[in-house]
C-alpha cells in the first residue's frame, strides 16, 4: 500500500519489529526480560572498560552498553544477552513509497552460567507473544515471531 495514501496509520511491519526488539533494552542499552534478573554481578576479576573497548573494537566515541555502575564482566558473563544477527525487510535497492508489510529478524539468546536457558527463552518467547501478540515459535533456530 502506498504509503503516501497510507503511511502513519497503516502498520508497519519494520517499525514495529524494530520497537519490539528495542523492548529488550532499557534506556542505557541493558538488556531488560521480563520475569529475568538481569541485574546480576560477575563475582570473578572485573573486565577494565577500556580494555574492554580495545578487545571488542568499540570505535572513540561510541559508548558500551550500561552505566558506570555496570562492569563489562557483569554485562558479558553475569547477564542475559539479546543480540540482533540479522534483519530484513525491502532492501534499499528495491524499496518504493509503500507501507512495509514483512519484516523478519534473527535473534541471539546468551544465558550466562547458573541460569536455566529454557526459563529465559521462555520468558522471551513470552515477551514476544505479549508485546507483538502473534505466534512466537522457541523450536525454530532461536525464537522468533512469525
Amino acid at each position: 500500500m502506498h504509503s503516501g495514501s497510507f503511511g502513519g496509520a497503516a502498520p508497519d511491519a519494520t517499525a514495529a519489529l524494530i520497537r519490539l526488539i528495542d523492548s529488550f533494552r532499557d534506556e542505557h542499552g541493558r538488556v531488560q526480560i521480563d520475569g529475568v534478573d538481569v541485574d546480576q554481578k560477575w563475582s570473578g576479576a572485573q573486565y577494565d572498560p577500556e580494555t574492554f573497548r580495545k578487545d571488542a573494537g568499540v570505535l572513540d566515541g561510541v559508548e558500551i552498553m550500561g552505566t558506570s555502575a555496570d562492569n563489562p564482566a557483569d554485562m558479558v558473563w553475569a547477564r542475559p544477552a539479546i543480540t540482533v544477527t540479522g534483519f530484513t525487510s525491502t532492501p534499499v535497492s528495491e524499496a518504493v513509497n509503500a507501507v512495509p508489510a514483512t519484516a523478519s529478524a534473527k535473534l541471539n539468546l546468551r544465558v550466562p552460567p547458573g541460569m536455566d536457558a529454557s526459563e529465559v527463552a521462555a520468558a522471551v518467547t513470552k515477551h514476544f507473544a505479549f508485546a507483538c501478540a502473534v505466534e512466537c515459535s522457541p523450536e525454530r533456530a532461536g525464537v522468533g515471531c512469525e
